[in-house]
């Protein structure tokens, strides 16, 4: 497993209770690999349906 899956799944274990860690795990995963599609959707989904920015969910 790559650190980006690792950084993903730790992503994902702390959406949407812990939207601070799955935001910087997101961070983490996105600064490996910026073209991960799951990372990517992930974190246009805490943009959109956590925080409704979906101006931000568009442009990341």
């Amino acid at each position: 497993m790559s650190s980006i899956d690792k950084y993903l799944v730790k992503a994902l274990d702390a959406y949407p209770y812990n939207l601070e860690e799955a935001i910087e795990s997101l961070e983490y995963a996105l600064s490996g690999d910026n073209n991960n599609a799951a990372t990517l959707c992930l974190y246009g989904r805490v943009y959109a349906e956590q925080l409704q920015d979906y101006v931000g969910a568009l442009t990341r």
